[in-house]
């Protein structure tokens, strides 16, 4: 099909003639399309929010298929990540774990009471996001 053949199908596709019922009731098809149309918006829309949700049950199986769940006993050796915002002298090279500490009670939820390696006790619990194991 060429240029020409093209731009005739266009016009053709644009241009509808109206018909005798038209011609005699035009509120009633202007009604009639205009609620076609918004049909037509709404069963967008819906497909629209299903894709979105499908992408998004694909992406958190994926990301859960990566994940390993982190538990940790009690005697457990962990390096704490330092949570300090405190300016250092040492700058890039201050660290960011300090420790090791010992797990003396780790609850459901993820909390983590430590204690430190002389047996002092921490006063407030610890995210176990905030660890990670020291293997000595």
């Amino acid at each position: 099909m060429d240029h020409l053949e093209q731009e005739n199908c266009e016009l053709k596709e644009e241009y509808s003639r109206p018909s005798a019922f038209d011609e005699l009731n035009p509120g009633l098809a202007l009604a009639t399309s205009r609620y076609d149309q918004l049909n037509l918006i709404e069963e967008k829309r819906l497909t629209a929010m299903c894709h979105g949700q499908s992408y998004q049950q694909r992406m958190k199986k994926a990301f859960d298929k990566k994940v390993k769940p982190r538990v940790f006993r009690e005697g457990d050796l962990v390096l704490k990540k330092v949570l300090s915002f405190v300016p250092d002298s040492r700058g890039k090279w201050t660290p960011n774990y300090e420790g090791p500490y010992v797990v003396k009670r780790a609850f459901s939820g993820g909390a983590l009471m430590l204690t430190t390696m002389d047996g002092e006790d921490f006063t407030r619990p610890v995210n176990s996001d905030a660890v990670k194991r020291y293997f000595a």
